[in-house]
């Protein structure tokens, strides 16, 4: 259970990640943090909360889906930490893990359709 947590947490931070970079990339170039005073930091919360901060981002999540995703800080730090999970934890990181990839998805495929069609 924990290898599989590790796995869907390294996706849903990696993701969020490099979805956020390549879009900021594109609307503001690759000076984006510079120019927006925006720090790189590899923080989970602090990638997470791009997606709130910046209008190219925040068609990814309702903010209701943003503050469950913050919820996930404490179970990624147990995974961090090598602390086990409860099966409520677990199921919760399956929940948001669901989330960010079908976000991620749906977002690829809506960019994917707007490029072919130009």
């Amino acid at each position: 259970m924990m290898t599989e947590a590790y796995r869907m947490l390294y996706e849903i931070e990696v993701g969020l990640r490099e979805r956020a970079e390549e879009i900021m990339n594109r609307h503001h170039g690759p000076l984006w943090r510079r120019k927006l005073y925006e720090e790189r930091k590899e923080h989970f919360y602090h990638t997470l909360s791009l997606f709130g901060k910046y209008e190219q981002l925040q068609t990814f999540f309702t903010p209701s889906e943003r503050s469950r995703l913050y919820k996930l800080i404490p179970i990624r730090n147990k995974i961090c930490h090598m602390q086990l999970l409860t099966i409520e934890e677990y199921g919760f990181l399956v929940s948001c893990y669901s989330l960010v990839t079908s976000s991620l998805d749906d977002h690829l495929s809506s960019v994917q359709s707007v490029t072919s069609s130009t």
